[in-house]
C-alpha cells in the first residue's frame, strides 16, 4: 500500500530540511508551499465562474499548470452550489474536470473542513447529505479525488476554556484513527497511492508536544505504521505571524520535538505540513523542519488590494502604487492596460465589462493580477529558502531576509524568541541585533534537546487566557427574556458583532463611536448588535456573561441559523420598532446583508447601509466613503 513515499535528511539544527515527496509517478521537492485554489466556485467545467477566483484559475491552472496546490475540501459552499450542482461535479474528479480544459492532471491537496464544520461556523451540510464525520469526509476526499489530504479534526484556540481543548483534541485523535482504519479496510482500493496527513492541535509547545506523542502512540498500538501518513499542524489559522509569532513557533517546536522524541517511527520519513501559514511565517517554519505549507493569503491580500513587495518591505496598497517595479508576467500585463487604468476599473461597479489593454474585462481580473503577482513573490521567497537550506547558509538567509538596513525590528521580533529552542542562533544574531547583549546572555536557550531533558523547555507564549467556548446555544441570550428597554435614542442602528468581545471594546464598535461622536448629540442613536448567534444584542447587554464568552461565525450557508436570527430581529423591530423614529442598519459582511435584506422585505421603515457596496465583507465596513455616508445620513435623519 505504500505507493507514497517521503524522504528527507534529517531536521538538523535550525537549518531546515529538503526532502522529496513521490505521489504515484511524481516527485516533488521540499519544503513546499501549495497555494490554496477554490474550483467549484458554480457550476462546472472548472473555468465558468467564479469571479477572482474563475481568473485565477485561469492563470495558475490553465495557463501556469500549477502543480500541486491545496483546495479545501467544502470551499463549494460559499459558492452558493446546488445538491445537484454538486452531483454533477461528482462525476469526474477535480483533476479529471482539469485534464479536460487544462491539458494536465495535476496532485491536489485537500483539508477536512474541520474548520467550517466542527470550530465556530457551524455549517449545516445535512441538504447535502454530508455529516462532520470521519466516513463522510473520506468519501468526498477520495470522490474528488485529492491525493493528499487531511482527517476530520476539532480546531482549537488556545483562549478556548479548558474542557473543550481537551475534549476536541481526543475527538482529533479518535477521527485520525477511524480514518486510517478506513484507508486500510473499507477504502483500501480507492486509497492506495494517498498521503493521509493527521493533524496535530496545540496552543503551546506542551500540549502540540504531548498530542504528537499521544497520536504516534495510538498509531503504533492499532497497528496502523504502515499506513503512508505526515501530520499536519492545526490551529495556527486563527493567528497572525505579526501579532502571535511566539504561540505559532511554540505550536510547531512543540509537534517537531514530539515527532523527534518518538522511537517508533522514522522522523525523516514522516512530512510535516502547516495549514495556513502567512507568506512571512513560511520561512521561519521551514527553518523548523515544516516540509509544506498552503496559504490563501496570496489571494487574501489582493481582495484587500495587498501588493506585495519584495520579501523584507512588506506590502504596498495598489492605490498608492506610483509604478510597477515587478516584471512578473502579471504586473506586465497590468503594465500593458496601464497602471492608472487598472486602479480606475478597480474603483468602478462590478459585474460590468470595462476596457483594458484593448480588450473588456471585469474587475475581477484586475483582483487575480494582483493575487498572481503574490502568488510569485511568495513561490520565489519559498525558493530562496530552499536554495539556502541546500547550500547549508539558511539561518544568513534568514536574517537577510527579515532585516533591512533601516530597521531590525522583524529580525529581532521573529528570530530571537527562537533562541529558545536554538542555540545556534545566538552567536550569528548577535551581529545583525538591536538588541542588547545582556539580552541575548540572559536568554535561557538550549542545544538540541536530549530526550530526557524535554521537561526543561518553557513554552515563551504568553499564558492562555481561557475564557472563550464553543458550546453556546441561541438559548444562552434572547433579549426577549430580558427586562430591555428602549433608550429615548431617536435613532436605533444596527450592526454586526465582532470577535473582539465584549463589543464595546471593538474595532467595529470603535468605529461606529467616531462616527457618532461627529453627529450633535451622539446619545440619539442607540446601538444594536447583529450577533451571528444570539440575534439583536443592546450593546449595553455587552458584558452579560454568555455575550462575552461565545465564539460563533455566522455562514450564509447554515439556512437554520440564518432564519433564527432574521427571525428574532423580526420579532425585536415588532416589538421595540415604534420606539424609534428612525430604523438603521450598517452592515457589510455577505451573511448579515441576506439576512437584514430579508428583514427588510418585511419592515419598510428599515433603511439598509450601504446602499451598494462594492464588496459584501469586512472591508467595506472601514471604506471611508461608506463611513461618510453613514454620517450623512444619520445627520438628515436627525435633523427631519
Amino acid at each position: 500500500m505504500r505507493k507514497v513515499v517521503f524522504q528527507s535528511d534529517d531536521i538538523s539544527e535550525l537549518q531546515g530540511r529538503t526532502g522529496k515527496l513521490s505521489i504515484g509517478d511524481k516527485e516533488f521537492e521540499t519544503p513546499l508551499y501549495l497555494p490554496i485554489i477554490n474550483l467549484m466556485t458554480g457550476p462546472p467545467p472548472v473555468f465558468r465562474q467564479g469571479g477572482i477566483w474563475k481568473n485565477i484559475k485561469i492563470k495558475l491552472i490553465q495557463e501556469e499548470k500549477t502543480d500541486p496546490f491545496m483546495t479545501q475540501i467544502l470551499h463549494f459552499l460559499d459558492f452558493s452550489i446546488s445538491k445537484s450542482q454538486l452531483e454533477n461535479w461528482l462525476k469526474k474528479t477535480l483533476d479529471e474536470w482539469i485534464e479536460e480544459k487544462a491539458n494536465y492532471s495535476p496532485t491536489i491537496f485537500a483539508d477536512s473542513g474541520g474548520f467550517k464544520l466542527l470550530f465556530y461556523e457551524g455549517i449545516d451540510t445535512s441538504k447535502y447529505d454530508i455529516s462532520p464525520i470521519p466516513e463522510d469526509i473520506l468519501e468526498l476526499q477520495l470522490d474528488f479525488g485529492c491525493d493528499v489530504f487531511a482527517s476530520l479534526d476539532y480546531p482549537i484556540t488556545h483562549d478556548l476554556v479548558s474542557n473543550e481543548k481537551q475534549e476536541r483534541r481526543k475527538k482529533t485523535i479518535q477521527n485520525s484513527l477511524k480514518t486510517l482504519d478506513l484507508m486500510i479496510n473499507k477504502e483500501k482500493k480507492r486509497a492506495k497511492e494517498k498521503l493521509i496527513l493527521l493533524p496535530v492541535h496545540g496552543y503551546n509547545f506542551d500540549s502540540s508536544f504531548n498530542f504528537t506523542k499521544t497520536m504516534l502512540n495510538e498509531i503504533k498500538s492499532n497497528g496502523y505504521e504502515d499506513i503512508s501518513f505526515g501530520l499536519a499542524i492545526g490551529s495556527l489559522v486563527p493567528l497572525s505571524m505579526s501579532q502571535d509569532y511566539k504561540r505559532i513557533i511554540d505550536i510547531v517546536a512543540g509537534t517537531l520535538y514530539g515527532l523527534k522524541e518518538h522511537d517508533n517511527f522514522e522522523h525523516a520519513n514522516i512530512p510535516i505540513h502547516a495549514f495556513g501559514v502567512s507568506s512571512m511565517g513560511m520561512p521561519i517554519l521551514a527553518a523548523m523542519g515544516v516540509d509544506s505549507f498552503d496559504s490563501a493569503s496570496y489571494a487574501n491580500g489582493a481582495r484587500n488590494l495587498s501588493y506585495k513587495n519584495e520579501f523584507n518591505d512588506g506590502a504596498t496598497k495598489f492605490y498608492k502604487l506610483k509604478k510597477l517595479e515587478c516584471n512578473c508576467k502579471y504586473c506586465q500585463e497590468l503594465k500593458d492596460g496601464g497602471l492608472e487604468r487598472a486602479k480606475e476599473i478597480l474603483k468602478g461597479k462590478p459585474m460590468i465589462k470595462h476596457e483594458f489593454d484593448g480588450r473588456m474585462i471585469n474587475k475581477s481580473e484586475i483582483y487575480a493580477l494582483i493575487a498572481c503577482h503574490n502568488y510569485e513573490k511568495t513561490k520565489n521567497s519559498m525558493e530562496r529558502v530552499k536554495k539556502a537550506i541546500k547550500e547549508g547558509n539558511l539561518i544568513e538567509t534568514l536574517i537577510e531576509l527579515y532585516s533591512k538596513d533601516d530597521s531590525k525590528d522583524k529580525l529581532d521580533k521573529y528570530l530571537h524568541p527562537m533562541s529558545n529552542y536554538y542555540k545556534s542562533l545566538l552567536p550569528k544574531l548577535k551581529n545583525y541585533s538591536t538588541l542588547s547583549l545582556l539580552d541575548f546572555d540572559n536568554s535561557k536557550s538550549i542545544d538540541k534537546i536530549p530526550l530526557k531533558k524535554i521537561d526543561n523547555i518553557k513554552s515563551i507564549s504568553s499564558k492562555s487566557s481561557e475564557s472563550k467556548s464553543l458550546s453556546h446555544t441561541p438559548e444562552d441570550y434572547n433579549v426577549f427574556n430580558t427586562l430591555y428597554k428602549p433608550s429615548n435614542a431617536r435613532i436605533l442602528l444596527f450592526t454586526s458583532c465582532s470577535k473582539q468581545k465584549p463589543y464595546s471594546s471593538s474595532k467595529t464598535v470603535e468605529t461606529i463611536k467616531d462616527v457618532l461622536s461627529n453627529l450633535p448629540n451622539p446619545n440619539e442613536v442607540e446601538i444594536i448588535i447583529l450577533s451571528g448567534l444570539y440575534g439583536p444584542v443592546p450593546l449595553k447587554h455587552d458584558n452579560k456573561e454568555p455575550l462575552k464568552t461565545y465564539d460563533y461565525k455566522l455562514n450564509e450557508s447554515n439556512e437554520k441559523m440564518m432564519n433564527e436570527i432574521k427571525s428574532r430581529t423580526i420579532k425585536f423591530l415588532t416589538r421595540f420598532g415604534d420606539e424609534f423614529e428612525n430604523i438603521v442598519a450598517y452592515l457589510t459582511s455577505k451573511p448579515y446583508r441576506i439576512v437584514m435584506n430579508e428583514v427588510k422585505n418585511e419592515s419598510d421603515s428599515l433603511k439598509l447601509l450601504p446602499k451598494d457596496p462594492n464588496n459584501r465583507d469586512i472591508r467595506e465596513f472601514y471604506r471611508k466613503e461608506n463611513l461618510s455616508y453613514l454620517e450623512k445620513q444619520l445627520k438628515n435623519l436627525l435633523e427631519e
